[in-house]
């Protein structure tokens, strides 16, 4: 997924946009794998999994992600990094799997 990342950064800064990359969030927990989970035990598998890796005062952000299935990871990392002082722009994700329910 970093791989991804810069690519896009590099892309996008040749193309004028000045764009910084860089790992904003740290894991503070083990998570289950979530592939068989639902989505209300994805929320609670992830909840409090992450911290901002340094302080994000007014600092404009982008999340890349490699798949959205239930959007429970990237609503956890959304909010960790609100809390951490970032505005959060957009996410950025590979796939995204069809909603069943």
């Amino acid at each position: 997924m970093l791989n991804v990342a810069r690519t896009a950064v590099r892309t996008l800064t040749n193309e004028g946009l000045p764009l910084v990359l860089t790992t904003a969030l740290r894991q503070t927990r083990p998570v289950a794998d979530q592939a068989a989970l639902s989505r209300t035990e994805r929320v609670a598998n992830v909840k409090g999994a992450l911290t901002a890796a340094h302080p994000l005062d007014g600092a404009r952000v982008i999340v890349v992600d490699d798949i959205v299935t239930t959007g429970a990871t990237l609503t956890e990392a959304v909010c960790t990094l609100h809390r951490a002082g970032a505005h959060v722009l957009a996410a950025a994700t590979i796939a995204a799997t069809t909603r069943t329910t």
